[in-house]
């Protein structure tokens, strides 16, 4: 597996400050479960310590990227999906508009009502969404409607993540979701506000793709380290629904986890055998 080194990678400089960039996403996380651990129960945590996973989940992210896409199209995409996201996170906490009115408690480090980390929330989800279904569709990389399957399973992904997410935000005082007693809701997000999280998804991906398309594509070293970020926060997110006692939520998340590394790895195994010049033990693919 290539996370870090530099061998193969057209820009050696970020593939040197991969491994260091993914040890703080570690880092971020085990600090967050330790600090849940010793806080006082039902107390909100500093907002620093919830925004950290997030803000070095894209980082991470970031620096993968950038081993093999020019410097400009990852500027380019970021602010697009920070700005995008920020947005509508604002335009929500102060309409409901469009998913449930939802605003920041104030130890949350509110921003227009809105957590500081929410548009990095976005922007990690949006992005190791994308490379897992990369990877799961690889098999099909040369058939008609690849791009169009790859967004539409990016999209489910980041959809059905958010359900993993909301009972976590809810208990862990990330936001207030303000409902009325009879609107049907999953831990404060209106079952009726729920499609508008594919359509966000899909806006956002749509924006980002050409940006994370290689003009020159090249043979580089095969890159799951999208499924890495994916899988390091679910397993955050579980741990925080196990110590919440939402059993329920953990489950699913659980199921999340599992499905899409089975898909990813099936995605892997059955694609095509490299070519003549390549070794299975080093396996490169086009962007």
């Amino acid at each position: 597996m290539h996370t870090g080194q530099s061998e193969g990678w057209s820009h050696p400089l970020p593939a040197r400050l991969h491994q260091p960039a993914f040890g703080l996403l570690l880092a971020a996380i085990m600090a967050n479960v330790a600090w849940t651990l010793t806080a006082t129960p039902a107390a909100p945590l500093p907002s620093l310590v919830e925004g950290a996973p997030w803000a070095c989940g894209l980082l991470s992210l970031a620096v993968g990227l950038a081993r093999r896409l020019p410097l400009q199209n990852i500027a380019f995409a970021l602010t697009g999906l920070l700005a995008f996201s920020g947005a509508l996170e604002c335009l929500a906490a102060q309409t409901g508009i469009p998913f449930g009115l939802r605003q920041a408690d104030a130890g949350a480090g509110s921003i227009l009502g809105m957590p500081w980390f929410s548009p990095f929330l976005w922007a990690a989800l949006i992005l190791s969404a994308r490379g897992i279904a990369r990877l799961m569709l690889k098999p099909f990389r040369q058939t008609g409607f690849y791009g169009l399957w790859v967004l539409g399973v990016a999209v489910l992904l980041v959809t059905l993540v958010w359900l993993t997410i909301v009972p976590v935000a809810t208990t862990g005082h990330w936001w207030d979701s303000k409902l009325p007693p009879d609107v049907r809701h999953w831990h404060g997000l209106p079952w009726l506000s729920l499609p508008a999280i594919p359509v966000a998804a899909l806006l956002q991906l749509a924006f980002v793709t050409p940006w994370l398309l290689n003009k020159k594509p090249v043979r580089q070293p095969l890159d799951v380290h999208p499924l890495a970020v994916w899988s390091c926060l679910l397993a955050w997110l579980m741990a925080r629904q196990a110590l919440a006692g939402l059993h329920g939520p953990q489950l699913f998340t659980a199921g999340l986890l599992g499905t899409s590394l089975g898909a990813t790895l099936w995605g892997l195994k059955t694609a095509k055998a490299p070519t003549a010049g390549t070794s299975p033990t080093n396996p490169t693919e086009r962007d």
